[in-house]
C-alpha cells in the first residue's frame, strides 16, 4: 500500500504500455511529471536500454556505472557460457496457450523473454495455438511485424495435438505453459515453464541456469530409445 500511495510523489513513471494505464497516468499528471514507456527488460541489451532510457529522462550518464555492475557482469559472463551451449539449438516458445491479463504479457504479445532467448544463442520459432487460416495468419504476421520480430511460426490447433508439430519442428528445447509439458514429454522433449524468468541483469544467470539444468537431458531425449 505505500508503494501505491507514494506514486504521485514521484518525478518519473515507467510503465509497460501507456494505452494500458491510461486512467492512472491521468491521475499521475502535472508539471514536471515523466512518463516512460518502457518494456519489461528480458536480456542483456533490453536491460540496458531500460537503465539507460530512465538515465537519460533525468539528466544522467550511466555509461561507465552499467559496466562496472556485478549483476550485469555475471550476467555477461552467464550469457557467454550460454552461448557456448545452446547456439543453434532450436527452441520452441509457445504463445496463444496462456491467457492472462497481466499488462507485460499483453503488450508484448507473450513474447517478452524473447531477446534473452535469442542473446542465448537459441535458435527461435515461435509456436502459437491458433486455428489455421488465412485471417489468422495476416493476423499472427501483422503483430509480429508491429513487434518488430522476424521469425518463423508454425501453429497447433488444441494441446492434444501439439506432440506431432513439436517432432516436425526438431527442437531441441521448449518455453512453454506448463500444461503443455505432457506433450513436450510425450516427445522427449526438455522444456522450460513459460512465465518463470525474472526480467533484469539478475534473471539472466537464473534463466541461464535453468536451460543448463535441461540441458543434460536434451541428448538423453533425443537417442533414449537407443540406450
Amino acid at each position: 500500500m505505500d508503494d501505491w500511495r507514494n506514486l504521485p510523489t514521484a518525478g518519473l513513471s515507467v510503465v509497460i504500455d501507456q494505452v494500458m494505464y491510461d486512467n492512472l497516468l491521468q491521475l499521475l499528471e502535472r508539471p514536471g511529471h515523466i512518463v516512460l514507456e518502457l518494456p519489461q527488460p528480458y536480456g542483456l541489451a533490453k536491460t540496458d536500454a531500460f537503465y539507460q532510457a530512465i538515465a537519460k529522462a533525468t539528466g544522467r550518464s550511466l555509461e561507465e556505472g552499467l559496466a562496472q555492475l556485478d549483476a550485469r557482469q555475471a550476467a555477461v559472463e552467464a550469457l557467454a557460457r550460454a552461448k557456448s551451449k545452446f547456439t543453434g539449438k532450436r527452441l520452441a516458445y509457445g504463445i496463444g496457450s496462456h491467457h492472462n491479463f497481466r499488462p507485460d504479457d499483453l503488450a508484448s504479445e507473450g513474447l517478452g523473454a524473447l531477446p534473452l532467448m535469442l542473446e542465448m544463442g537459441f535458435e527461435v520459432e515461435i509456436v502459437i495455438q491458433e486455428r489455421d487460416r488465412p485471417d489468422v495468419h495476416d493476423r499472427i504476421k501483422r503483430n509480429l511485424a508491429a513487434l518488430n520480430i522476424d521469425l518463423p511460426y508454425r501453429l497447433f490447433y488444441e494441446p492434444a495435438v501439439l506432440a506431432p508439430v513439436l517432432l516436425e519442428g526438431k527442437f531441441d528445447v521448449g518455453y512453454l505453459s506448463d500444461f503443455l509439458m505432457g506433450q513436450a514429454t510425450s516427445v522427449h522433449l526438455p522444456t522450460v515453464p513459460l512465465g518463470r524468468l525474472l526480467p533484469g541483469y539478475r534473471g539472466i544467470p537464473r534463466a541461464v541456469s535453468k536451460f543448463e539444468n535441461i540441458a543434460g537431458s536434451i541428448f538423453e531425449g533425443r537417442y533414449k530409445k537407443y540406450l
